[in-house]
């Protein structure tokens, strides 16, 4: 009887993007889409309810620390007596959830996500029709001109040795996408000679998460990941290298909030040799922007949309949880 039912979520997207982290605009966002209920002979349903929940799990270095982040419950249809369904059947929603969640993110040492799940019950013990969907949530780094298009330049004096400047084309990147950097060195005195230059692009991750016990006291893990790294020989005389460095389509997006902070550093590494005939180096950290969009796209592309009836009016049967206590996040750190 069931296996010729089934039950679907179409959301018109499946992306939330949340007000940047300390903007005092913390305005709920809204999750719109339909439940579709597809029964080819005729299905008793007593309920049909939605379950948003978000969780932050975080790796044994913090036991395995979760945290809850959302909790609701929303329901769509309910029938004093069971109502008889047949054919097919779409039911818009809107809801609204909490304007401060976290960024989604899944990596090597943790992850957040988040769910829409949506339940019919019906007559049948143990028959229930279920289905869920992912949801990511985003934050835009951006104020309202959008990501900068400027070139990015860096001139710096290196331990008094070397002129060093350093060219992107900006500092605003998607996962997948490669970019060109260009370095030129001239050493302040003859005698030392540049030799070779690594690009090392990094991720970190760094948790900051309140105690169960006592939320004034914070766990808190840092790691870092090498996601690129290109090396590139200077010839006698030469001055100038151009190299390429990519970013990998696993990359997580750069964010900031109350339990979790990504930031990307390329690391600009030149070695030489000085008069005195030792190999030294120089370093330059410069940090890199991971978003959700390309930069040559623009910031105003509308998603594609799926077309639903207005929303009925609903019961919240529970709300958010409120159990991340708020906290001030740790500065970034410059040293490794």
């Amino acid at each position: 009887m069931f296996s010729s039912s089934s039950l679907r979520i179409i959301l018109q997207n499946d992306t939330l993007h949340n007000s940047a982290y300390g903007s005092e605009d913390l305005a709920e966002m809204t999750l719109r889409g339909s439940v579709v209920v597809s029964a080819r002979s005729a299905l008793k349903i007593r309920r049909i309810y939605l379950h948003f929940g978000g969780k932050l799990s975080i790796p044994c270095t913090l036991k395995k620390t979760r945290r809850n982040l959302v909790d609701q419950t929303i329901t769509l249809v309910q029938h004093k007596r069971p109502n008889v369904y047949t054919g097919q059947r779409s039911i818009p929603f809107q809801i609204l959830v909490p304007g401060n969640l976290p960024e989604s993110f899944a990596g090597d040492p943790g992850k957040i996500k988040y769910c829409l799940k949506a339940v019919a019950e019906t007559t049948f013990a143990m028959s229930d029709l279920k289905t869920e969907v992912p949801v990511y949530v985003q934050r835009s780094p951006y104020g309202i001109d959008g990501p900068s298009c400027e070139e990015l330049v860096v001139e710096r004096r290196l331990l008094n040795k070397l002129n060093c400047k350093i060219s992107m084309a900006t500092t605003d990147y998607t996962p997948g996408e490669k970019f060109d950097v260009q370095i030129s060195m001239s050493a302040v005195e003859s005698s030392i000679q540049v030799r070779n230059v690594t690009c090392t692009l990094k991720e970190f991750i760094q948790f900051h998460v309140p105690s169960d016990n006592n939320p004034d006291h914070l766990m808190q893990a840092k790691y870092m990941k090498i996601l690129d790294s290109t090396n590139e020989q200077y010839a006698p005389g030469e001055h100038t290298k151009s190299t390429i460095v990519r970013i990998p389509e696993s990359t997580n997006y750069s964010c900031v909030n109350e339990l979790v902070e990504i930031y990307h550093e390329l690391s600009v590494r030149t070695y030489f040799v000085t008069s005195e005939g030792v190999v030294d180096f120089a370093c330059i950290d410069i940090p890199i922007n991971t978003v959700s969009f390309s930069v040559t796209d623009g910031c105003d592309q509308l998603p594609l949309y799926h077309a639903i009836e207005l929303p009925p009016a609903y019961q919240v049967v529970s709300s958010c949880v409120d159990s991340v206590a708020s906290i001030t996040p740790s500065p970034m750190y410059t040293s490794h």
